[in-house]
């Protein structure tokens, strides 16, 4: 392994965990994201920086656009009104977390962040962050649509940082690996969000989510180490707990693979659920409310995504479970 320019490593074993890096609007031709104040949050010190900047705001004058409507723009949106930051969120699909939510699902989300003080702008791209002396002042939209701010969060999705390293099998993306996170070189493992590893449903899948990451890295280092380990069964699982400092706090859990037919349920006022059926049968489960799903929900909801019991709708799988 070359480190730096000249640096050279040798190992008996390599586990490759390098991640992800943000995807940055530049690339698509949108100028301004240079800018002072404009954040794309992958690490801690990017967090920190953002925190920085906002505990420099006049207080009761903040203004902030979240350019994406996915896992990021939510969780941010959602911190920055509890500051007390006049928040826009500008997204282009027809609904926030487009990747998991259908319609009806989002338009859920949408109407907590919204009653909330939150305002949201779909169907619309940012064309340009405008500045003052380096320091962001509005993003313009492809529409015309000028915003004032002087804090932007970007968040419209990832890429696994896997250039580095040529000569192993692809897939998905990742470096494709075994049930134990084996590469196509059996010394060389990779894990977290670089590998596509074999799903439940078939074929290589990657995920990207700290649950995974935890766990492929596990499994990694217990092959490495050459204790006996299980092969990797890994059930994809996402999770949100925002508005945590509210008396109606938001939370979802989500188990399984969101490939089929979304199926809606309502639950009461204040919680929705939802599955997801291919050929008949349930791949994937969600509860999403305030409070939220308790551990035990949690429980039912994972046995719903890896038993995949055949039904017509969520509300016949939730009763599978008794849920």
């Amino acid at each position: 392994v070359t480190v730096g320019d000249d640096q050279q490593c040798t190992y008996g074993k390599l586990i490759l965990a390098t991640g992800c890096s943000a995807l940055r609007v530049s690339k698509f031709g949108v100028k301004g994201d240079d800018l002072a104040n404009v954040f794309y949050l992958r690490e801690e010190s990017d967090a920190a920086a953002l925190v920085q900047a906002l505990e420099a705001l006049p207080e009761g004058k903040g203004q902030a656009v979240i350019v994406g409507g996915g896992y990021i723009g939510l969780e941010c949106a959602a911190a920055l009104v509890g500051w007390g930051i006049d928040t826009t969120m500008v997204l282009p699909e027809a609904n926030v977390m487009p990747r998991l939510f259908n319609a009806e699902l989002g338009k859920w989300m949408e109407d907590q962040y919204m009653a909330r003080g939150i305002k949201i702008a779909k169907g619309e791209i940012a064309a340009e962050f405008t500045g003052t002396d380096g320091v962001l002042s509005g993003v313009t939209l492809k529409s015309g649509q000028s915003l004032p701010c002087n804090i932007s969060v970007v968040g419209v999705g990832s890429t696994p940082n896997v250039d580095y390293c040529q000569g192993l099998k692809m897939d998905s993306g990742g470096f494709a690996v075994d049930e134990f996170m084996r590469t196509s070189e059996p010394d060389v493992f990779a894990i977290g969000d670089i590998c596509a590893f074999p799903s439940q449903y078939g074929g290589l899948t990657r995920c990207e989510h700290v649950d995974h990451a935890r766990k492929s890295a596990a499994q990694a280092v217990k092959v490495a180490m050459d204790v006996k380990t299980e092969p990797y069964k890994y059930l994809p699982y996402f999770y949100s707990r925002i508005f945590e400092y509210t008396p109606e706090p938001i939370a979802f859990n989500f188990f399984g693979d969101q490939s089929g037919d979304c199926h809606v349920s309502t639950r009461g006022d204040k919680s929705v659920g939802a599955v997801w059926l291919k050929d008949g049968k349930v791949v994937g489960a969600l509860l999403m409310g305030s409070p939220g799903p308790s551990p035990e929900d949690a429980k039912k909801l994972s046995q719903l995504a890896t038993e995949t019991p055949a039904a017509l709708d969520a509300a016949a799988a939730f009763s599978v479970v008794g849920l």
